[in-house]
């Protein structure tokens, strides 16, 4: 009976011990963060095209198994903690300074899906889906006081984004326009103007809120982008360069490299393959899409994101 007894504890407190770390990893305290893959980023590298051939194939390229948090030059990590909800292929993340949004591609719905995102609870605040027809895929995001602005892949033969500006309180569609080009994300300043990429980095774009071109500049390419951000007059980029993830600091006046910080792999999955947002002195990285991805909170090396993001600005003191 005593032999019968001690069994019985020793599973009881094995059982108990289980649920006690799932309920703490549910949480955020052990870090549990979703790694974006280097094939995440391929469902633009072809264009709007390229989403359809990996949708057609079964394939879910920004959803990942989970794996460790990898390093990032010049950050360190400082929290990793799941959203409360799950999403389908992570398109982007932005903050307005109120709240977090996620934009993802729903594949049941065939359409893109906007979470407004409580930026302390991680739950659900609003959810819209944007119907539009033709549409194949949804990019990175950016976020500016009143509103959100998303990029849509639409699919056909020829490569054509449409821009979408919502309105921060209903997210309800308030602006759109439709380019002739495969942009994978966009950043939106200030003062009003939207800034966009392709895939791989070889055409960069200044729009006013209205779609008309300020300047476009094409570069030699080679980063292939997932996300772009603005941070102290600079943009922001994540993604890789094949070889190792990279956060890029771009020049907005020239869309020229300012710096370069490398990321590295863990089980072959990069922290910069998915969303990027840059708020409060810290960088937020959400590297994929799934049940219940980790959101993922850098913060500069001695606390300094000048440092991490300089500016145009910078060079003349």
């Amino acid at each position: 009976m005593r032999l019968r007894s001690f069994v019985i504890a020793v599973v009881a407190l094995f059982v108990i011990a289980n649920v006690i770390v799932a309920a703490v990893r549910r949480c955020g305290v052990i870090p549990d963060a979703m790694g974006g893959s280097p094939e995440s980023v391929g469902r633009w590298t072809d264009g709007a095209a390229s989403a359809v051939a990996d949708r057609a194939a079964g394939l879910s390229p920004a959803t990942q198994p989970a794996t460790a948090p990898a390093g990032i030059e010049g950050l360190s990590l400082q929290l990793s903690r799941p959203l409360m909800f799950d999403i389908g292929d992570l398109g982007g993340l932005a903050s307005d300074g109120q709240y977090l949004y996620v934009a993802a591609w729903d594949e049941g719905a065939e359409a893109a899906v906007l979470y407004q995102v409580h930026p302390d609870r991680y739950t659900i605040v609003q959810v819209r889906a944007l119907q539009e027809d033709g549409i194949i895929a949804v990019g990175g995001i950016d976020a500016v006081p009143g509103r959100i602005w998303v990029p849509l892949a639409r699919g056909g033969g020829a490569a054509a984004t449409v821009v979408l500006g919502i309105s921060a309180d209903t997210l309800e569609v308030q602006e759109r326009f439709e380019v002739a080009a495969g942009f994978v994300a966009v950043a939106a300043s200030d003062d009003g103007h939207i800034y966009a990429v392709t895939h791989d980095g070889g055409l960069w774009v200044e729009w006013q809120s209205d779609g008309t071109v300020v300047r476009q500049v094409a570069a030699a390419g080679g980063p292939q982008y997932a996300d772009l951000a603005t941070a102290r007059g600079s943009l922001v980029a994540a993604g890789t360069d094949g070889v190792s993830g990279i956060v890029d600091v771009i020049d907005p006046r020239g869309f020229t490299l300012l710096a370069r910080h490398v990321a590295s792999a863990t089980a072959g999955h990069w922290p910069t393959s998915g969303g990027l947002e840059v708020r409060d002195d810290a960088v937020l990285l959400l590297p994929g899409g799934g049940a219940s991805p980790s959101l993922l909170t850098y913060i500069p090396d001695r606390g300094d994101l000048e440092r991490f993001v300089p500016s145009v600005a910078d060079r003349g003191r």
